[in-house]
């Protein structure tokens, strides 16, 4: 999910998050087709390709990523600002079963006092919670805060 304000733009990426469901009838051949001999050949078609979908909520053994709720745009450090640096500062964030963040690690940093600003402001983020079958789970997912100026 991608959310994008002026002048910082937030990535949220987690791990997993999809489902694999089979599609009813990719790949398969009409009734009649094929065996009708108007230019079809018999040969069996390829076994159709499972459809990946996004889950929803209550699908068995499978996660719902968080979604934010409130995200406050980290401000620009006097220093960041001065030299003109733009760039992404990359987290690791544990959301907890509440929707809190709980553990910030930064993984890839700017300098200028920008990766000070990213946390606290990532601090403050609310979310939904992420949730397994219906039950609200903790879970560790990537952040970018991205900083550039206009």
């Amino acid at each position: 999910m991608r959310a994008w304000w002026a002048g910082v733009g937030i990535l949220l990426m987690v791990a997993g998050g999809l489902a694999v469901t089979r599609a009813a009838g990719i790949g398969q051949e009409p009734a009649g087709a094929g065996a009708s001999g108007t230019g079809g050949s018999d040969a069996p078609s390829p076994p159709s390709r499972p459809r990946v979908r996004r889950c929803m909520e209550g699908d068995k053994g499978c996660t719902v990523p968080p979604q934010t709720v409130y995200a406050p745009s980290p401000d620009y450090s006097k220093a960041g600002r001065k030299a003109k640096v733009q760039g992404v500062v990359t987290m690791w964030v544990s959301i907890s079963a509440e929707g809190e963040v709980q553990d910030v690690t930064l993984d890839k940093k700017l300098g200028y006092g920008l990766d000070e600003e990213a946390v606290k402001a990532v601090k403050k983020w609310k979310f939904k919670p992420a949730s397994r079958e219906g039950v609200p789970v903790a879970q560790r997912v990537m952040l970018e805060v991205n900083f550039r100026l206009y």
